[in-house]
């Protein structure tokens, strides 16, 4: 068996994904081992007279813990296949690769699921979420972020059909212009996938959530399990982690959306 690494197979991620244009915090070829990413809570200050000792700012500081978990995959490859190559194969076989990791990472990102032991838990898990179903709500939802003094990039993430609830939703009863216009709610960019849960959405600045990638990928090349079949057989290692760094504050809030009740029929 042979065993090598590829640096920067996951370029494209840092770029493309769904992840990076939310704004979440990444960090790659991070060491095989645990990390601690630090996060300080808001100070305070106050007025004193000229000569008055100053407080303290009470700023308070916590950290989360970060721990490599692996994602793997295997294919087996023709020896054919290899020995005729003609047609990049070694080109495909990496686009294969980055495709299904980045799937799998984002399918389990962008889902409600609980942490175990072996995989992180989706963003949407245990939170507390507010229903949307008229633009009021929606400002009132804005507006439990920006009480939270968050600084950076807002967006909303949505499912399509939480999209497609607000594409048709007017701001007023006096009006016909509408909640959603050209991806964007009032200058603020909207993404929406179909992996996010049935009519979720999220608002809020990404960058609350940190995201690390373990190392390199791992690539074992195996000459003898499948060889009786005339394949030769990869075995794909990676190791990744995420979490929320202020989970207490609302640098992001969730809910659903749903229809006005004029509109329901």
């Amino acid at each position: 068996m042979i065993e090598e690494t590829i640096p920067g197979l996951l370029e494209p991620l840092y770029a493309d994904s769904i992840i990076a244009k939310l704004g979440v915090r990444m960090y790659s070829g991070m060491p095989l081992s645990d990390i601690r990413v630090p996060a300080m809570g808001k100070g305070t200050a106050g007025w004193v007279g000229e000569v008055t000792a100053a407080g303290a700012t009470n700023n308070t500081f916590s950290s989360v813990l970060l721990q490599p978990k692996r994602i793997t995959a295997y294919m087996d490859i023709s020896k054919e296949l290899i020995v005729q190559d003609t047609i990049g194969v070694e080109d495909a076989l990496r686009r294969d690769i980055y495709n299904a990791l980045v799937s799998k990472m984002q399918e389990t990102f962008l889902s409600a699921d609980a942490a175990t032991t072996t995989k992180p838990a989706g963003i949407f898990n245990g939170i507390t979420a507010t229903n949307i179903d008229s633009y009021e709500a929606l400002c009132d939802a804005e507006a439990k972020v920006d009480d939270s003094n968050v600084g950076g990039e807002k967006k909303y993430l949505m499912s399509n059909k939480a999209k497609a609830i607000v594409r048709s939703m007017a701001k007023s009863a006096l009006t016909n212009e509408l909640v959603l216009n050209s991806n964007n709610i009032d200058g603020t960019e909207v993404i929406a996938n179909s992996q996010v849960p049935t009519t979720m959405y999220a608002f809020g600045n990404f960058d609350n959530i940190v995201f690390a990638q373990f190392g390199d990928i791992e690539v074992v090349v195996d000459e003898y399990t499948q060889a009786i079949n005339g394949c030769v057989r990869l075995v794909i290692n990676a190791y990744f982690d995420w979490k929320k760094v202020r989970s207490d504050e609302d640098v992001l809030v969730y809910g659903t959306v749903s229809r006005p009740a004029a509109n329901n029929g």
